[in-house]
């Protein structure tokens, strides 16, 4: 789940992690971030039938038992950063380079999950 418009975008992750762990991963996925970036990895995008989903995107990522018959040959948005799909509705760049600074504001526990919290400068 997600929210990607400033102020106050933010994306969320199943599963609590303790305060040190939250400290942890805001450095971790700055570093990873700032790194993926710089590299400019160009995106791709692909229209794949909902059916199709879990064989598309990595493994256990995606539901497709939920689908109603009438949903099975839906055409889903599936969009790729170096070689790593997902389905996405949302607008994408090009290339990470695209994207400028992205800055993660912070980490919390949120109910049973995770938030990541960020903007862009």
């Amino acid at each position: 789940k997600g929210y990607h418009f400033s102020p106050g975008a933010y994306v969320e992750y199943a599963g609590k992690l303790s305060a040190e762990e939250r400290d942890t991963l805001a450095t971790q996925l700055q570093a990873q971030i700032d790194a993926l970036v710089a590299q400019s990895i160009p995106t791709s995008v692909q229209m794949v039938p909902a059916h199709r989903l879990g064989e598309v995107c990595a493994s256990g990522t995606v539901a497709t038992n939920f689908l109603e018959p009438s949903e099975r040959e839906k055409l889903v948005r599936v969009v790729s950063v170096g070689g790593l799909p997902g389905p996405c509705g949302g607008t994408h760049v090009r290339h990470t380079g695209e994207i400028g600074r992205l800055v993660i504001d912070g980490v919390k526990s949120k109910g049973k999950g995770t938030r990541v919290s960020y903007h862009t400068e």
